[in-house]
């Protein structure tokens, strides 16, 4: 893992099981449905259960519910009840006793067993030594997306990766051969234009421990940025301080130098990308052995506005570009101005 991780997923998760059990009149098992809502509860989240039948009216049932085997509600016509799952792994389970007029009694089961998984999205893209921030996805860039399952069995042990089947899919087809045992991780490439956005989604299954989850990722790209730090020749780079607005020039030299934020990771060497300095519109060539730096002297008896500008795009992927300039108040201006 090359950079900062950051948790972006809505994770969806759950183990669902229902079970029936028919005694007296009619068919075993059948004549009344369970749902659960949400479909897909997660853990410390409040579900309702409900019941609904057309081969018998439940408005005349008398219903019992059951908590983990306690009695809660009771009543006529109590077609639904309200819930709260635990941690991650806990199990819950709900019984509905239903004595019906003319299919005798039915007992309907429900047992939830919550379960996670995040998709944490990793981006090949530039970020300056020591940055605590996210890289994020530029056009035309790769991104890793992770699916970081959280799987607890009955008996409280985690469930690797390893053990678990992935799905992925991305805008709803299948990613067949991104997915499989183990495959907990994709590689694809950030749309070029700024408004497409990718939904990407990922089913982890446990089948040994009947154990899924689910999650939704979208993607999409950001914009390329560029940042001034005064590079000081005993202080080194100051990243604690961007350069913006109008500065100063309170020094006789001052090396100013350029941080191309979420390009594509080389992009400081790599040779498709050019880099383009201008002082007042004119282009400059620095005489820096790093070309994202420059060094701006001021000229006896000088005074006024400089503008400094600095263009980065990329040859081979058009949409990677970005440009930013800075003001540079050389004595005299009047202007509000920030010294260096």
């Amino acid at each position: 893992m090359k950079k900062n991780l950051k948790r972006i997923a809505l994770p969806l998760f759950f183990y669902l099981a229902f079970s029936s059990v028919a005694s007296g009149q009619g068919i075993p098992g059948a004549g009344v449905n369970v749902s659960i809502q949400p479909r897909n509860p997660g853990a410390f989240q409040t579900i309702t259960i409900s019941l609904e039948s057309f081969s018998t009216d439940l408005n005349q049932a008398y219903i019992k519910w059951y908590l983990n085997g306690s009695l809660q509600k009771e009543g006529r016509a109590i077609k639904t009840f309200t819930a709260e799952t635990g941690r991650v792994g806990s199990s819950l389970t709900v019984e509905a006793l239903i004595d019906t007029k003319n299919l005798g009694t039915i007992t309907k089961k429900v047992t939830v067993i919550p379960a996670e998984v995040e998709i944490i999205e990793q981006a090949d893209s530039f970020t300056p030594p020591f940055y605590k921030g996210k890289a994020l996805a530029s056009t035309e860039g790769g991104v890793t997306l992770i699916a970081l399952p959280l799987f607890i069995t009955s008996s409280g042990r985690k469930v690797s990766s390893e053990e678990v089947i992935f799905k992925w899919k991305r805008n709803g087809s299948v990613l067949f051969d991104e997915s499989g045992l183990g495959r907990n991780f994709i590689t694809v490439k950030v749309p070029y234009i700024k408004e497409a956005v990718v939904k990407f989604e990922v089913e982890a299954t446990s089948p040994e421990h009947n154990l899924i989850a689910r999650g939704t990722h979208f993607l999409q790209p950001e914009n390329p940025q560029i940042i001034f730090y005064e590079n000081n020749p005993l202080l080194g780079l100051i990243f604690n301080k961007a350069l913006t607005g109008t500065r100063l020039l309170s020094k006789d030299e001052v090396v100013i130098t350029a941080y191309p934020f979420f390009f594509d990771e080389g992009v400081i060497n790599d040779q498709n990308t050019n880099f383009r300095w201008s002082i007042n519109g004119r282009t400059t060539n620095p005489t820096e052995r790093k070309r994202n730096s420059i060094t701006l002297r001021r000229p006896e008896g000088a005074s006024g506005i400089s503008i400094i500008s600095l263009s980065i795009e990329n040859t081979k992927r058009i949409f990677e570009s970005a440009s930013q300039s800075l003001r540079i108040d050389l004595g005299n201006s009047n202007a509000r101005s920030i010294q260096f």
